[in-house]
């Protein structure tokens, strides 16, 4: 047995919340008995604005929210920590040889700038290169920012270089254990 769509089911209960038939209701929304009945067998597929305006002739105000399903929220936040772990492992580099580090960042952002000309992207190099100039402690503080702007911040990091492969392996492997304890 298919399984019937969130639109079926969603007009469906819409329908049965004002207690009418599917002709009754289909009437009372401006379309048809067989048009009711082909979206709660999903065998039609309605649109936003068709739901909208059967629902608000049941009385009913249609809200929509977008949330991530859970798997995707999960693989997320396993993407999130070790984006972290390894940042965290860059920002303790960063603090042991700042000169080296600041070499490195200054070589990468001349890169970056070259790429980017001066389109929308500039933001970026331009951003790392004040807090370069700040110093380890304001480097620590971007690379372990949390949120969406923290994320992007690592993904446009000028430290490529500052540790090695397998500096990076050991912040991940140590990421696996937390991640594995923590459930």
């Amino acid at each position: 047995m298919v399984e019937p769509s969130r639109s079926a089911v969603l007009l469906r209960d819409v329908r049965r919340c004002t207690g009418l038939s599917q002709r009754a209701f289909a009437e009372l929304g401006g379309t048809s008995g067989p048009t009711i009945a082909a979206y709660e067998l999903a065998t039609k597929e309605p649109r936003l604005s068709t739901i909208e305006r059967l629902a608000e002739a049941a009385g009913l105000e249609v809200q929509v929210t977008l949330v991530p399903a859970e798997p995707a929220m999960a693989a997320r936040a396993r993407r999130e920590q070790r984006s972290l772990a390894v940042a965290a492992a860059v920002a303790a580099a960063v603090e042991r040889d700042p000169d080296r580090a600041r070499a490195i960042a200054e070589e990468n952002l001349a890169k970056m700038e070259t790429v980017v000309g001066s389109n929308a992207s500039r933001r970026w190099p331009d951003e790392w290169r004040t807090i370069v100039d700040r110093g380890p402690r304001a480097i620590r503080r971007a690379l372990l920012q949390r949120g969406p702007h923290g994320h992007d911040m690592r993904q446009m990091s000028p430290f490529a270089g500052v540790i090695t492969d397998g500096e990076r392996r050991a912040a991940l492997a140590a990421c696996k254990v937390l991640t594995v304890e923590e459930r």
